[in-house]
């Protein structure tokens, strides 16, 4: 019998029309449909991200790809994988109902059966059969009119798998169930396919030779960044893939990963030896059952096996599962299972999946797409640092043909930033993150010798080097700086304090992370002859305008953020009829544009002298009036403090003042390119730890909490802040403060990965303030 549900053949639109009559994004969009390989490529990017963060000193960046492609692709990512709340939800679901159907198996004692693959179907998670099973188990039904063939999860259950209580019971044992699965495309009934290759055993690619290399290159993608633990992935001619570590092998040649294949099968045949009181005959009934690391190892081949190869490759997957392999089926060669590839009529991709005669629309990577993907993992596999100005970064405005939007740049010389940690002879380190700063002969940090400032006197720091980024231009008009307090941080870094003594009390480390929202706040309806205040835009945060009259829309507010980082140079319409647009190719049109100008204009109301929010300067050129971004008051806040030695930290301090949450959280607009976010992230993390530094060597305890905890805001999982929190929990003798910031620590490195070490550095000062006298680290 085939297995359920019937799966004609469908064709996907390149593109479609959203609610603002906007073109969305064509191939990425349905390339990523159920959010898998974008989430899987993302964890995998911030992953490589994090720990090139942690290697970077202090004023410098982590290296990005040269090329504008990569980054932007990266942005489309990002936003395909935070926007669309149902494939957000149909991977939340999925994950939870498949543990639940391991976990409701071992609960009633049924035979785990062979499973052809998932159905996503709108909020629907099918399991379609190999064989007929009149008995689901809990959570499930078996679905009317499919021959028993197909398990499908009830409405409750559905609901009840959402509830955290229920969730936590059945992710109590074992990792991911099918670690096998990959998407292979858009059923008939609207729905995504999920094919568990380990049931297909060796599956050979037949056909259209440019849609197998794009379906190869696509499922070799999905394993290297499979969110499903328990996949190891072995790789033939993907070596642009290599860069990947963890569970990603990459080898010279076929006959390579044959030998790795057939040493995997081996262990396989192990664990089921030492299992056979269990009555399992396979890997897989081994792994819904719960029992021990039984991961699969999954082949992905460039190159076709000969003869010879072939039978070598069907002997090592001999049906117990563990192993699995796709490649391009040679001529006269036989494979038990075939994904057969052609285009129909319209000139859209099919795929047939053998022998379960199931068909599906694939959505493979285009080759640029796929280019760039591995471009941006290989620069985040380089730990090495870079200068502040050194391309991609450096001083940028906007520029059509490469879409690079905004100032980037580092507020003050670089060594401002290394002055605190300009190393000396005798210094000791304890890994990359500690590179450069002072320590006396016991191995702990003395800042006493350290006070920014420049000049050339004796005993100072060093005054700029050659190639000093040079501060951008200041807004023609400011705004007043902010004085509000403090804000308050996420849970996980928040700490009870008192302004009455310098002892920081312990922290409840919880981590809730920040809401994401863009929001307008807006003054008072003014009377007819009253004007309002300047305008105030902040992006160390999600993204917020202030004085405006009226709330504005989310397209207005996209047009006062691309005016507020490109002031005051201001836009030429042109410009920005590209950049409101939803991609780069399909700009918005003169009328929309002038429309957008217009309505925004209307909505933020006048500034304080009458004059119009949004000016046209001339040759097409608008450029906000009145205007205030809290980014570029934090980097001349941070000049400052370079250019003054007396109130430095209290410069560095008002700085921070501005952190309200992660740079522009939420916001995924095509155009905001990787270079700025990451230059204000490390930014952000550096003077909160030279201002915690700073504090620590005078003993303001408190305050180098405090300043640590608020760059904890805008970048949760900065290790270097994490230990600066540890450094002023024990100077102010809390030992229990140190087991909280650890713990914090870990928390947040799980939320990027589960599998995310924390650096040696942390490490190691953690294991040497917890096992050593309460007398302060920093004299």
């Amino acid at each position: 019998m085939e297995p359920d549900p019937t799966a004609a053949e469908s064709s996907q639109p390149s593109g479609h029309t959203g609610h603002d009559g906007d073109v969305a994004w064509g191939p990425l969009t349905a390339v990523f449909a159920t959010g898998m390989l974008a989430g899987g490529v993302l964890t995998k990017i911030a992953q490589m991200r994090h720990m090139q963060r942690q290697d970077r000193r202090r004023g410098r960046r982590i290296r990005l790809p040269h090329l504008p492609h990569a980054r932007h692709v990266e942005q489309r990512l990002a936003w395909e994988a935070q926007t669309s709340t149902v494939n957000q939800e149909a991977e939340q679901v999925l994950q939870l109902a498949l543990r639940a159907l391991a976990h409701g198996l071992r609960q009633a004692n049924l035979h785990p059966p062979e499973i052809v693959g998932i159905h996503l179907a709108g909020h629907t998670v099918e399991v379609l059969l190999a064989h007929p099973s009149r008995v689901a188990p809990e959570h499930f039904a078996v679905r009317p009119g499919s021959n028993d063939m197909c398990w499908q999860l009830t409405p409750d259950g559905r609901t009840r798998l959402l509830n955290d209580d229920t969730a936590g019971a059945v992710g109590d044992q074992g990792g991911d169930p099918l670690p096998g699965l990959v998407n292979v495309g858009r059923t008939g009934a609207g729905g995504q396919l999920l094919v568990n290759m380990e049931a297909l055993g060796v599956v050979g690619c037949a056909g259209n030779s440019q849609l197998i290399e794009t379906i190869l290159r696509t499922i070799a993608t999905e394993v290297s960044t499979s969110p499903w633990t328990g996949l190891d992935a072995v790789l033939v001619g993907f070596d642009e893939l290599s860069v990947i570590q963890g569970r990603v092998h990459s080898c010279r040649d076929l006959d390579e990963a044959l030998k790795l294949l057939a040493r995997r099968a081996e262990a396989v045949r192990r664990r089921l030896d030492d299992a056979s009181v269990s009555g399992a005959r396979d890997v897989r009934a081994l792994r819904l059952q719960g029992s021990g690391d039984n991961a699969l190892t999954f082949l992905v081949s460039r190159t076709p096996p000969d003869r010879d190869q072939l039978r070598r490759l069907l002997a090592t997957v001999n049906g117990t599962g563990g192993v699995a392999a796709i490649l391009p089926a040679a001529p006269h060669t036989e494979f038990p299972a075939l994904f057969t590839l052609d285009t129909h009529e319209q000139q859209a991709p099919v795929l047939r999946i053998e022998p379960w005669h199931l068909t599906v629309t694939p959505h493979p990577l285009t080759s640029d797409d796929y280019n760039a993907i591995a471009s941006v993992l290989t620069a985040a596999a380089d730990t090495s640092d870079v200068a502040a100005d050194q391309p991609p970064y450096g001083t940028t405005t906007h520029n059509v043909g490469t879409h690079n939007v905004g100032t980037v740049r580092a507020p003050g010389a670089e060594t401002f930033w290394s002055a605190a940690t300009e190393p000396s002879d005798t210094t000791a380190h304890t890994g990359p993150a500690d590179q450069g700063r002072h320590r006396t002969a016991s191995g702990e940090m003395n800042l006493l010798q350290f006070r920014p400032r420049t000049g050339s006197t004796p005993g100072s720091a060093p005054t700029p080097r050659p190639g000093t980024v040079t501060p951008s231009p200041a807004p023609a008009t400011r705004c007043a700086p902010s004085t509000g307090d403090i804000p308050t941080p996420p849970d996980s870094v928040h700490s009870t304090q008192t302004e009455s003594d310098d002892v920081l009390v312990p922290a409840e480390f919880r981590v809730p992370p920040i809401t994401p929202a863009i929001s307008t706040r807006s003054h008072v309806e003014p009377a007819e002859d009253e004007r309002s205040a300047g305008l105030s835009i902040g992006v160390l945060g999600p993204l917020e305008v202030n004085g405006a009259h009226h709330d504005l829309q989310p397209k207005q507010l996209e047009l006062v953020l691309l005016l507020a980082l490109n002031h005051p140079a201001g836009l030429r319409n042109d410009q920005l009829r590209t950049l409101l647009g939803p991609d780069p190719d399909h700009p918005r049109g003169s009328d929309s544009l002038r429309q957008a100008i217009t309505r925004t204009r209307r909505r933020l109301g006048p500034a304080a002298d009458g004059t119009e929010r949004i000016l046209h300067v001339g040759d097409g050129i608008y450029r906000l009036h009145d205007a205030e971004l809290d980014w570029n008051h934090f980097q001349t806040l941070v000049d400052e403090a370079n250019d003054h030695d007396s109130d430095a930290a209290d410069k560095l301090r008002r700085a921070l003042q501005l952190v309200r949450g992660r740079p522009l959280e939420a916001c995924y607009h095509w155009w905001i390119d990787t270079p700025l976010l990451e230059t204000v992230r490390a930014t952000i993390v550096d003077t909160a730890e030279l201002l915690a530094e700073l504090d620590l060597a005078t003993g303001a305890i408190t305050g180098a909490g405090r300043a640590a905890r608020i760059g904890l805001v805008a970048d949760p999982a900065a290790e270097q802040l994490w230990r600066m929190v540890m450094h002023a929990e024990h100077a102010a003798g809390n030992t229990a403060g140190i087991h909280e910031a650890w713990s914090g620590c870990l928390r947040e490195l799980a939320a990027i990965d589960t599998e995310l070490e924390p650096h040696p550095a942390t490490v190691e000062l953690y294991h040497r303030l917890t096992h050593r006298p309460t007398a302060a680290a920093y004299h």
